[in-house]
């Protein structure tokens, strides 16, 4: 095993990837609601764009 910044392991997508496609599916879909949260959070509001990112997570 590689040395580490202040010896602490890396995170790696292994696990995520050798899991059933159903967990890597939901996990997916988590990571892409949480950046959907972050543009959604960081727009102006009241805008045409705003209510379409609104819309997309009514969806």
């Amino acid at each position: 095993m590689a040395p580490t910044l202040l010896g602490i392991r890396g995170m790696t997508f292994a696990p995520l990837f050798a899991a059933p496609i159903a967990v890597i599916l939901h996990a997916l879909a988590a990571m892409a609601a949480f950046g959907l949260g972050l543009v959604q959070f960081a727009a102006p509001k009241g805008t045409l764009a705003a209510f379409r990112t609104f819309c997309t997570f009514r969806l």
